[in-house]
């Protein structure tokens, strides 16, 4: 399917991960949200300030960076 989506011309694109901000927007803004997403709250050894939400799609993320 990949293959044939890339013959018209399109690209893959992919989205940053989201942070708990978006996530609570996300989940305002969907009836029936049921997060499937992992939390990092660790890297480099170090405990993230903020932790970052790692999910397969996000219309809150997506919509933000169209907007831009």
């Amino acid at each position: 399917m990949d293959a044939r989506i890339k013959e018209t011309g399109a690209q893959n694109a992919y989205s940053r991960s989201s942070s708990t901000e978006l996530l609570q927007r996300e989940a305002e803004h969907v009836e029936g949200f049921s997060p499937e997403l992992a939390v990092v709250t660790h890297a480099g050894g170090e405990e993230l300030a903020e932790p970052i939400v790692v999910r397969p799609t996000s219309e809150t993320v997506i919509g933000e960076f169209m907007a831009k």
